[in-house]
Order: C-alpha cells, then sequence, then structure tokens
C-alpha cells in the first residue's frame, strides 16, 4: 500500500523510542509512526496486508491505524519507533494509482527543466510506502540519533529542529519511493488511472463535506453512472459510495481525536452526513465501534503512553 499527503506546515515530533522485542503487539496509535527495523525480523499486519520487515526496512504506519506486530520464530527484533503528528491527512493510493502519480511527477520535473523553471507546486507532497528497503548509504542510522539527540536537548529550537530533521527524512523517503516506482517494470506497465476517475477522485477531496452521490460524481465527469462504478472498481476494487464513505470516515478519525471538543452532532454535520445518528450508524459499520468508543480508546492509548 502507498501513502500521500501533504507537508503545510512542519511535522511534529511527539517522541522517539528504541525497544527490542519478541511479543505479539496490537494498537491502534493515534500519531503517524515511521519504525525503522535495526537488527532481527518482525512481522507486521496493517491495512489487510501483512510483510515481514528486515534490519534497514522503514515501515510507515498511518495514525490511527490498528497493526499487529510479532516476532518471526520467537526471535528478538530491535527497533526504533519515530511517533509524529501532522496537520494533514493521510490518503491511500494503489499501485496503479501510484504509477501514474510517479510518471506524471517525472514528467513535470522534465518540463520544468526544459523550461529552466525551478519551482514545482507539488513538491511539499510526500509519498511513502508500507515497507521501504533501504540501504547503509541511505544513512536512516544517523537520521535517527540526530533526531534523538535534538529530542533530547533542552535548548528553545531543539523541538523545531527535529521536525525540520524528519522533514527531511520523509522527503528523501518519498523520492526513493517515487523512484521505486519509476524503476519498477511491473508497477510502471500498470494500468494508468483514467482521467475521468482522476475528476472522480479530485471531486471527492474539494468536496468531501458535502454529501456526494454517484449522481453526482457521473454528471461532474460527464460519464454514465454505471461507467463510474466500472473504472472505482477496476482501481481501487471498490464501489464510488465506499470510497467517499471510507474517505470521510477516515477524516472523522482526525476529527474524533484532534478536536475533543467538537461534539459528534458537529463532526456529522462537517463532514455532509444527513444527521447525527446516520453518521454514527455508518461509523459504527466501517470501524467496528462508535464515535464516542472510538474517541475514547484512542485518547487512552495516548495517555497511556504507548508504542
Amino acid at each position: 500500500m502507498f501513502y500521500r499527503f501533504q507537508l503545510t506546515s512542519f511535522p511534529e515530533v511527539e517522541k522517539i523510542v528504541s525497544v527490542t522485542r519478541n511479543t505479539v503487539w496490537h494498537i491502534a496509535e493515534r500519531l503517524h509512526l515511521l519504525i525503522y527495523i535495526e537488527d532481527g525480523c518482525c512481522e507486521f499486519s496493517f491495512d489487510e496486508e501483512t510483510f515481514i520487515a528486515h534490519p534497514g526496512d522503514l515501515i510507515y504506519i498511518p495514525a490511527n491505524h490498528a497493526y499487529t506486530r510479532k516476532s518471526v520464530d520467537n526471535t528478538l527484533c530491535a527497533m526504533t519507533y519515530i511517533h509524529f503528528s501532522m496537520s494533514n491527512i493521510t490518503i491511500p493510493e494503489s499501485a496503479r494509482s501510484m504509477t501514474n502519480i510517479a510518471i506524471e511527477q517525472h514528467n513535470k520535473l522534465n518540463d520544468l527543466a526544459l523550461r529552466g523553471a525551478l519551482h514545482h507546486s507539488d513538491s511539499n507532497v510526500i509519498y511513502l510506502e508500507s515497507v521501504i528497503h533501504t540501504a547503509p548509504s541511505d544513512q536512516i542510522t544517523e537520521s535517527y540519533t540526530t533526531i534523538r539527540q535534538h529530542l533530547t536537548n533542552k535548548q528553545i529550537m531543539s523541538s523545531l529542529q527535529a521536525s525540520i530533521d524528519l522533514c527531511s527524512l520523509l522527503t528523501r523517503l518519498s523520492q526513493k519511493t517515487l523512484d521505486y516506482i519509476i524503476a519498477n517494470p511491473t508497477l510502471e506497465a500498470s494500468l494508468e488511472m483514467p482521467p475521468r476517475l482522476k475528476q472522480a477522485i479530485s471531486y471527492i477531496y474539494q468536496h468531501y463535506t458535502e454529501a456526494i452521490s454517484l449522481t453526482d460524481l457521473a454528471s461532474y465527469c460527464n460519464i454514465s453512472k454505471q461507467q463510474m462504478i466500472r473504472y472505482f472498481n477496476q482501481v481501487f476494487h471498490t464501489t464510488p459510495n465506499n470510497y467517499i464513505t471510507d474517505f470521510k470516515i477516515a477524516r472523522a478519525k482526525e476529527y474524533l481525536f484532534y478536536h475533543p471538543d467538537t461534539s459528534i452532532k458537529e463532526i456529522a454535520t462537517e463532514l455532509g452526513f444527513e444527521n447525527q445518528h446516520y453518521f454514527a450508524r455508518v461509523f459504527l459499520k466501517n470501524t467496528g465501534e462508535t464515535p464516542s468508543q472510538y474517541r475514547k480508546r484512542t485518547i487512552q492509548y495516548h495517555n497511556q503512553n504507548h508504542f
């Protein structure tokens, strides 16, 4: 799985923790996690993916995503966690859509170079894969050490410096992700996202605070509802309505955690649900818990300093 988010402000590094474990751990962390595997192997499962992480691998887990970590053959695994927060929502992307994005970014940069321009309007967008393979030359250990040093310093600008260093690390990892996609023949051969589907996704991102129907999407993109359904099924393996709902629920999770004083009724209204009760039913069906239960659980995890 790939993820996309926009850096409109510096990410805030809340803590960095090194652990050595061979136990099973299951949690939904309220913060974003960037986990560096230093020694041993761990199995991670989240977002319907399961993979083995080896030394040198980096695991990115978006905020509020439940994940399971367990040892391989009961061996110890040494890893370092960076817990950080961001102001923007993280958007999941399929391999097909990421291929299209990477090629588009590559072509934009070539065009800018030909015109002698330096500014790239999408330069603050970060793209990360669930697991990123690194090499010693990537100096990940050094980046983690520097961030830790800044966090332990008591100087006025130390927290900002840690955020700047994390920004630099995320940028390098994003470039590595895009380079991998461009260089991977299998991904590059994937079908491009149809232009009409791009329009539909853009419409959802801009109008998620409204009640969006399949008719709205089809009308906006000037295609039939049946064709719109085929596009979503082809690329995302889901229906337009399910995609819209998943997007709204992801945004709702942010509201519930980061705005504890905002009522559930206000959140439902803000996200375009017809009323609080309908929002609660949809949230329960999508997540297995009510909005109130989700808010209470995630805040408790934070207060107990889980990692």
